[in-house]
């Protein structure tokens, strides 16, 4: 592979990830700005860590589903300290 086609792909896996690819070629970001989860860094993470569960490289769908449990968990004691 030439350096410029090996640029390309580096460029590529750091721009669009393959583990927060969607079947349509979407990616994680997309999907966050589409829902306006962009300003709401829990439930942009929550939203980042299921949607990989079990794709990226030496992570367990086990173990991104408690990532986003962290930031679930997270969300909720902000929600309580607003409310109270």
């Amino acid at each position: 592979m030439g350096e410029a086609a090996l640029s390309t792909v580096i460029n590529q896996e750091i721009e669009r990830p393959k583990h927060y690819a969607s079947k349509s070629g979407r990616d994680v970001i997309d999907w966050c700005e589409d829902f306006g989860l962009m300003s709401n860094a829990y439930v942009f993470n929550i939203f980042k860590y299921l949607s990989r569960a079990g794709k990226k490289n030496n992570n367990s769908e086990l173990q991104d589903a408690l990532k986003a449990k962290v930031y679930l968990d997270r969300y909720i004691e902000a929600i309580k300290r607003k409310t109270t």
